[in-house]
């Protein structure tokens, strides 16, 4: 499963989660008592910022790092870092996003909401088009069940904060939003005729500037995988940064 996925891109992936994420007035709320409000009205217009607005490609870089500790400290120097594209096309109410000339996404502009079409899970998000501060702008959730392994899947995130400013490696971008998640994603199957249960938690950040698309994110999640009562936990984080736009 893609982390463009976890992002929504994604910046947003397959999840469940368990409580709310940002903060609005520092108030959690359980997934059970948010709504979505898919109106036509809002600060912000969603379709101006998760994706750019004329053809393009934005290159960025990742950096990978990874703890078999069980813990959310990584060290720098063992960081993986790689480098790709990432091609707009942009057809009147219909975003086509390719990586490295594959397509990944399928935005699809509505009046009310943007439809993003995952090609390779066969999935659709729909995403609240015209949105406030603080407003949540996806809830997901669905079953999922993939070469014998059974999960439950979701995804909650929200509009966390509006940034006048942001420097990525150097440059400056004016008119940011910045959406954050919470991911908690449970699945179970059969290994070697033992059952085991994975448990994926962490959070994502994910910024997108006006006219551009998503400028950097960060990732930080752990997977507790349980078999036989024994268990092992491993964390990754990854930070994307756009280096360049073609």
């Amino acid at each position: 499963m893609k982390r463009l996925f976890i992002a929504l891109s994604l910046a947003f992936g397959i999840l469940l989660v368990t409580t709310g994420c940002g903060d609005d007035d520092d108030k959690v709320l359980p997934p059970e008592e948010i709504v979505l409000d898919f109106g036509t009205v809002g600060d912000y217009d969603l379709s101006k910022y998760i994706f750019p607005t004329t053809e393009q490609i934005n290159n960025y870089r990742d950096k990978v790092y990874k703890n078999s500790d069980g813990k959310r400290e990584y060290d720098s120097i063992d960081a993986n870092e790689t480098f790709y594209s990432v091609r707009y096309e942009v057809t009147d109410s219909l975003v086509e996003e390719f990586r490295e000339d594959v397509l990944e996404v399928k935005y699809h502009i509505q009046s009310d909401r943007i439809k993003s079409e995952l090609i390779e899970n066969n999935k659709t998000i729909e995403i609240v088009r015209y949105t406030d501060s603080g407003e949540y702008i996806i809830k997901n959730e669905s079953e999922v069940t993939i070469d014998g392994r059974h999960g439950t899947d979701s995804l909650l995130c929200k509009v966390a904060n509006v940034i006048n400013e942001k420097v990525v490696l150097n440059t400056t971008y004016e008119d940011v939003l910045e959406i954050t998640c919470i991911i908690e994603d449970i699945s179970s199957g059969i290994f070697n005729g033992s059952e085991f249960e994975t448990n994926k938690d962490g959070t994502e950040v994910i910024y997108f500037a006006k006219d551009i698309g998503k400028i950097s994110s960060v990732s930080d999640i752990c997977d507790t995988t349980t078999l036989n009562s024994l268990s092992e936990i491993k964390c990754e984080k990854v930070t994307t940064e756009l280096t360049t736009i073609n």
